[in-house]
Protein backbone atom coordinates (compact mmCIF):
# COMPACT_ATOMS: atom_id res chain seq x y z
CA UNK A 1 0.00 0.00 0.00
CA UNK A 2 1.92 3.56 -1.28
CA UNK A 3 0.72 6.25 1.56
CA UNK A 4 1.23 9.48 0.10
CA UNK A 5 1.46 12.53 2.46
CA UNK A 6 0.89 16.14 1.94
CA UNK A 7 3.92 16.84 4.04
CA UNK A 8 7.34 17.07 1.61
CA UNK A 9 9.20 16.17 4.32
CA UNK A 10 7.58 12.52 5.73
CA UNK A 11 9.26 9.80 4.43
CA UNK A 12 7.30 7.79 1.40
CA UNK A 13 7.06 4.26 1.30
CA UNK A 14 6.57 2.16 -2.09
CA UNK A 15 7.27 2.68 -5.60
CA UNK A 16 7.67 6.32 -4.51
CA UNK A 17 10.65 5.70 -2.59
CA UNK A 18 12.64 4.83 -5.67
CA UNK A 19 14.44 8.13 -5.82
CA UNK A 20 15.35 7.76 -2.19
CA UNK A 21 17.80 4.56 -2.89
CA UNK A 22 19.14 6.17 -5.54
CA UNK A 23 20.55 8.88 -3.63
CA UNK A 24 21.66 6.92 -1.23
CA UNK A 25 23.29 4.65 -3.46
CA UNK A 26 25.29 7.66 -4.57
CA UNK A 27 26.31 8.93 -1.28
CA UNK A 28 27.57 5.46 -0.83
CA UNK A 29 30.10 5.80 -3.68
CA UNK A 30 31.22 9.09 -2.57
CA UNK A 31 31.90 7.10 0.65
CA UNK A 32 33.92 4.51 -1.09
CA UNK A 33 35.89 7.29 -3.44
CA UNK A 34 36.37 9.20 -0.14
CA UNK A 35 40.39 10.53 -0.78
CA UNK A 36 40.78 9.78 -4.33
CA UNK A 37 40.71 13.49 -5.18
CA UNK A 38 44.28 13.68 -3.00
CA UNK A 39 45.73 10.04 -4.72
CA UNK A 40 45.06 12.03 -8.12
CA UNK A 41 46.35 15.61 -7.25
CA UNK A 42 49.40 13.76 -5.78
CA UNK A 43 50.42 12.25 -9.07
CA UNK A 44 49.27 15.20 -11.16
CA UNK A 45 50.68 18.05 -9.61
CA UNK A 46 54.38 17.03 -8.90
CA UNK A 47 54.21 16.38 -13.03
CA UNK A 48 52.49 19.85 -14.18
CA UNK A 49 55.14 21.48 -12.38
CA UNK A 50 58.06 19.45 -14.07
CA UNK A 51 56.24 21.04 -17.22
CA UNK A 52 55.74 24.28 -16.10
CA UNK A 53 59.94 25.05 -14.17
CA UNK A 54 61.12 22.82 -17.62
CA UNK A 55 58.92 25.68 -19.68
CA UNK A 56 60.78 28.26 -17.62
CA UNK A 57 64.39 27.34 -17.79
CA UNK A 58 64.30 26.38 -21.59
CA UNK A 59 62.95 29.82 -22.42
CA UNK A 60 65.73 31.35 -20.16
CA UNK A 61 68.24 28.97 -21.99
CA UNK A 62 66.60 30.53 -25.36
CA UNK A 63 66.90 34.02 -24.09
CA UNK A 64 70.65 34.20 -23.08
CA UNK A 65 70.76 33.25 -26.91
CA UNK A 66 69.30 35.56 -28.36
CA UNK A 67 70.88 38.10 -25.70
CA UNK A 68 74.48 36.55 -26.81
CA UNK A 69 73.62 37.01 -30.50
CA UNK A 70 72.60 40.91 -29.78
CA UNK A 71 75.49 41.48 -27.72
CA UNK A 72 78.02 40.20 -30.38
CA UNK A 73 76.45 42.55 -33.19
CA UNK A 74 76.24 45.46 -30.85
CA UNK A 75 80.42 44.83 -30.02
CA UNK A 76 81.20 43.82 -33.82
CA UNK A 77 79.34 47.74 -34.53
CA UNK A 78 81.21 48.95 -32.27
CA UNK A 79 84.57 47.48 -33.70
CA UNK A 80 84.02 48.76 -37.23
CA UNK A 81 83.69 52.23 -35.94
CA UNK A 82 86.84 54.25 -35.21
CA UNK A 83 88.13 54.91 -31.30
CA UNK A 84 87.30 51.94 -29.88
CA UNK A 85 89.88 48.84 -28.34
CA UNK A 86 88.98 45.16 -28.08
CA UNK A 87 89.32 45.94 -24.37
CA UNK A 88 86.60 48.44 -24.48
CA UNK A 89 84.41 46.09 -26.69
CA UNK A 90 85.03 43.77 -24.30
CA UNK A 91 83.74 45.80 -21.71
CA UNK A 92 80.58 47.34 -23.65
CA UNK A 93 79.61 43.36 -24.33
CA UNK A 94 79.98 42.26 -20.44
CA UNK A 95 77.37 45.70 -19.38
CA UNK A 96 74.92 44.46 -22.37
CA UNK A 97 74.54 41.05 -20.55
CA UNK A 98 74.74 42.24 -17.16
CA UNK A 99 71.35 44.23 -18.25
CA UNK A 100 69.62 41.03 -18.75
CA UNK A 101 70.93 39.37 -15.49
CA UNK A 102 73.60 36.55 -17.40
CA UNK A 103 77.01 35.94 -14.70
CA UNK A 104 79.90 34.35 -15.79
CA UNK A 105 80.32 35.63 -19.34
CA UNK A 106 83.46 35.62 -21.23
CA UNK A 107 83.96 38.13 -24.26
CA UNK A 108 86.54 37.95 -26.80
CA UNK A 109 87.24 40.85 -29.36
CA UNK A 110 89.50 40.63 -32.16
CA UNK A 111 89.89 43.41 -35.54
CA UNK A 112 92.04 42.67 -38.12
CA UNK A 113 93.46 45.98 -39.47
CA UNK A 114 93.84 44.30 -42.88
CA UNK A 115 90.42 43.22 -44.10
CA UNK A 116 88.66 46.12 -41.27
CA UNK A 117 87.06 43.08 -39.85
CA UNK A 118 86.01 43.11 -36.49
CA UNK A 119 85.27 39.23 -34.44
CA UNK A 120 83.74 39.57 -31.29
CA UNK A 121 82.67 35.72 -29.37
CA UNK A 122 80.74 35.17 -26.12
CA UNK A 123 80.74 32.32 -24.30
CA UNK A 124 78.24 31.98 -21.11
CA UNK A 125 78.12 29.37 -18.77
CA UNK A 126 74.73 27.81 -18.71
CA UNK A 127 75.09 26.36 -14.85
CA UNK A 128 75.83 30.01 -13.51
CA UNK A 129 72.49 31.37 -15.07
CA UNK A 130 70.02 28.76 -13.79
CA UNK A 131 67.05 29.34 -11.41
CA UNK A 132 66.35 25.47 -10.80
CA UNK A 133 69.81 23.90 -11.93
CA UNK A 134 68.18 21.70 -14.39
CA UNK A 135 70.21 18.44 -14.90
CA UNK A 136 70.30 18.38 -19.05
CA UNK A 137 72.21 22.11 -18.84
CA UNK A 138 74.78 20.94 -16.30
CA UNK A 139 78.47 21.74 -17.50
CA UNK A 140 77.18 23.08 -21.09
CA UNK A 141 77.55 26.78 -22.51
CA UNK A 142 76.42 29.24 -24.90
CA UNK A 143 78.54 30.40 -27.67
CA UNK A 144 77.92 33.34 -30.05
CA UNK A 145 80.14 35.21 -32.54
CA UNK A 146 79.81 37.58 -35.51
CA UNK A 147 82.40 38.87 -37.59
CA UNK A 148 81.36 42.09 -39.19
CA UNK A 149 83.43 44.39 -41.94
CA UNK A 150 84.10 47.58 -42.59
Amino acid sequence: MTIISKNPFRRRTGPVNFPDRVIRRRVFRQRTRRGSLSVEMALVIPTILLFFFGLWEWSRVEMMKHVSQNACFEGARLGTLPGYSEKEIETKVIEILDLYMIKGAKANASYDPATGASTVSVAIPVDANFTLGMAFFKGKSITSSMTLVQ
